[in-house]
């Protein structure tokens, strides 16, 4: 059987390549292919990871991220796979001296693989030549809460909040690794003017700080705000469990590819509220498996009406449980990856 390695680069367990990498490498393992993880900073450049490959008899590599992870593929000794992150597509074609590493990388690449419609056509409009070698693959969703953490008394324990003033709480629950494209702070001049009107309404932001100087920036900002507040990251069967036990997920980001925690959110069936943008609004059906906001006033007469509406939670719920069951198949995935991986490895089925 092929062994692949599994190459990404990440800040955090919690964040969006890491929990990917580690999936894929569940999935392939348990497909009986021999996949190992590491990220770009194990790796000092391209001899490094060559020597690694080598000497540990890998037949091909996967890489996370186009750019990311593109630096080093370009160079390397096995055929490769890349698969689009998300903010490779989003932000950093755009940028003048990114994009040529990109395209060398994308170039040379025997798959590539997207997660959402708009970013086949992207992927298919900037790389023409490429068109028979990319591949539209939505992500899959697991989903493992860890039943006995509670989050309420997680954040009185972190935030110093009295018992008695959780018990009727309103949790709109923002999770993201804190960085200026998630735009953490959308929502708080709306969402702390509602709480000062309701005090059991709350914001509260969860997750790894990913930009050291943009999270200190939010906390100090954050002082100026009442009802919002910001967490530190969790491991993620109790993130499962918090997403569980909040009234819904918040997503303010400017710029999504496909946010798992958003299908997670769905397949535990927490309603989502997310900000219009591509990668959201391919995943997030508007009154169907979730609500779409441009606007901080929109999201506050978005998030009333659902507080208002057990027939409309109970519908955006119903469907996107339905949709995730449907799309984002893990058996479809395991599929995908493993022929990709026996395909560029010539190791045939």
């Amino acid at each position: 059987m092929p062994s692949v390695l599994l190459l990404y680069s990440s800040k955090g367990k919690e964040c969006g390549n890491s929990s990917t990498s580690e999936r894929l490498r569940k999935l392939l393992n348990h497909a009986g292919i021999g996949c190992t993880c590491k990220q770009i900073a194990d790796f000092t450049g391209a001899p490094s990871l060559n020597n690694y490959l080598q000497g540990n008899h890998f037949n091909c590599v996967i890489g996370i991220h186009a750019y990311r992870t593109g630096n080093l593929l370009i160079s390397c000794c096995l055929p490769y796979a890349i698969v689009f992150a998300g903010t490779d597509l989003n932000t950093h074609i755009h940028d003048a001296k990114k994009m040529p590493i990109i395209t060398e990388a994308v170039l040379g690449a025997r798959y590539l693989i997207a997660f959402t419609r708009s970013h086949f056509n992207l992927a298919m409009a900037q790389w023409p030549t490429q068109i028979n070698n990319i591949i539209k693959q939505p992500q899959s969703v697991v989903t493992n809460p860890q039943n006995t953490f509670s989050f309420k008394a997680h954040l009185q324990e972190k935030l110093g909040m009295q018992e008695q003033n959780l018990q009727n709480i309103t949790i709109f629950l923002l999770v993201a690794g804190i960085r200026p494209i998630k735009d953490p702070l959308f929502l708080a001049d709306a969402v702390s003017e509602w709480h000062r009107k309701d005090p059991s309404i709350y914001l509260v932001i969860i997750g790894p700080e990913i930009d050291t100087e943009f999270s200190y920036k939010m906390k100090e900002n954050l002082l100026r705000y009442t009802g919002v507040y910001y967490v530190d990251s969790i491991p993620q069967p109790k993130l499962h469990m918090a997403l569980r036990q909040c009234t819904a997920l918040v997503n303010s980001s400017i710029n999504e590819g496909m946010c798992g925690v958003i299908l997670e959110a769905m397949n535990l069936g927490t309603p989502v509220i997310a900000r219009r943008n591509a990668g959201n609004c391919e995943i997030v059906d508007h009154l169907k498996t979730g609500l779409l906001f441009n606007t901080p006033e929109e999201f506050i007469g978005l998030a009333k009406y659902l507080l208002s509406s057990h027939q409309l939670r109970d519908a955006l719920v119903r469907h996107a449980v339905n949709y995730v069951e449907a799309e984002h198949s893990l058996s479809k995935e395991m599929e995908t990856y493993c022929n990709i991986v026996h395909t560029i490895s010539g190791k045939g089925l």
